[in-house]
């Protein structure tokens, strides 16, 4: 099967005391949705309800971001915060963790 030659590609991405790992795995049959599990919040601990922004950048429309990505690539798609506490640092991480993970599984795929 398609599947198989299709495996999924995880990355864990370190910054500083901030981690986090994306899993990737591309849908190839088409009743298969794609879907995200997104789970990076709570950003740091003060103030109490978490950070709102990093510098322009408003948090809350991350998973949005994460969601349309993993539709556009018929994929679904995992991003979560490991450990970390500094706001900027989990973003930053999740982007990285990605980045490579996309890499990956472009690396994988067959020619």
């Amino acid at each position: 099967p398609l599947q198989a030659e299709l495996p999924a590609a995880r990355f864990l991405a370190p910054l500083d005391e901030g981690l986090a790992e994306v899993v990737l795995q591309p849908n190839v049959d088409s009743k298969v949705e794609p879907s995200l599990h997104y789970a990076l919040a709570p950003f740091g601990s003060q103030p109490p309800a978490g950070r709102k922004f990093v510098g322009d950048l408003r948090l809350e429309l991350l998973s949005g971001f994460w969601g349309a990505l993993a539709k556009g690539l018929n994929a679904t798609l995992t991003v979560v915060k490991v450990r970390g506490e500094n706001a900027h640092h989990i973003v930053e991480s999740s982007f990285k963790a990605f980045s490579r993970a996309l890499r990956a599984w472009m690396d994988a795929r067959p020619s």
